[in-house]
Order: C-alpha cells, then structure tokens, then sequence
C-alpha cells in the first residue's frame, strides 16, 4: 500500500533518488568533456598532446605520492618495532613476577630480575603447606 502511494505521489526512495543523483552527475560530466573537446579552439592533434601530457603529469605525480607512502609506512613500521621491542624488554624485566610491594621486600630490580628471590621464598611456604598437610 505504502509503494502505491509513492508512486502516486511521485515519491522516489533514498537509494533511488542517490543513483539518480550519480548517473546525473557521471552523466554531466561525459557530457561536458565530450563538449569541451568538441568545442576546443585548437587542434585534435593539440588536444591529444595536451591529454597525454596530463597523463604523463598525473603518473608522475602518482608515484611521487606511492613513494611519499612507501617512506611514511616504512618509518612507522621502524617506530612501531622498537615500541615492540620496548615492550617486550619491559615484559622481560617484570618477568620475576612480584608487584610494587613484593619488589621493595626482596632485592627485585630492573636489572636483576631473574635473580629475584620471591618466586623462591613462595615456593617455600608452598613446599612447607604441602609437607605439613602431608604428614
């Protein structure tokens, strides 16, 4: 019921009047080139000169801006590796497995991690619970 009264009312949808709206606008533009080259004051072999010197003018132009991205992407990768390489050295050094208050305890520092002494002294209550539950 809702379409008849659309297109008795001469309503179009969204999606029918934005495809009008693009086959107008492609339209338009086909049209205005063919007239502009039709209407040139100039010649058709100037014209086509003119053409390929646009084209050759917007490829150069295309690789300079593929190598501006080829140089912006590879400055990020490098950024972004020596941010995973940060990373993973601070997960290194936390390695010892003792927060803030475990770390000022025992002699846990940066530099020392794998030498630190409370994973070892957990390790010895667990050992002395288990003993004692066993006997």
């Amino acid at each position: 019921m809702n379409k008849r009264l659309e297109d008795w009312f001469g309503v179009t949808s969204k999606k029918n009047a934005r495809m009008n709206v693009a086959i107008g606008t492609l339209a338009g533009i086909l049209l205005g080139a063919a007239g502009g080259l039709l209407l040139a004051p100039q010649s058709g072999k100037e014209t086509r000169d003119q053409i390929s010197d646009a084209a050759v003018h917007g490829v150069d132009k295309a690789r300079e801006k593929v190598r501006e991205a080829a140089e912006y992407l590879k400055e990020q990768k490098e950024i972004f590796a020596k941010k995973i390489k940060e990373g993973k050295e601070d997960v290194e050094d936390a390695s010892c497995g003792c927060d803030e208050e475990e770390a000022e305890c025992c002699d846990c520092d940066e530099d020392d991690a794998e030498g630190c002494e409370c994973g070892d002294e957990d390790a010895e209550v667990e050992d002395d619970a288990k003993s004692a539950d066993s006997k």
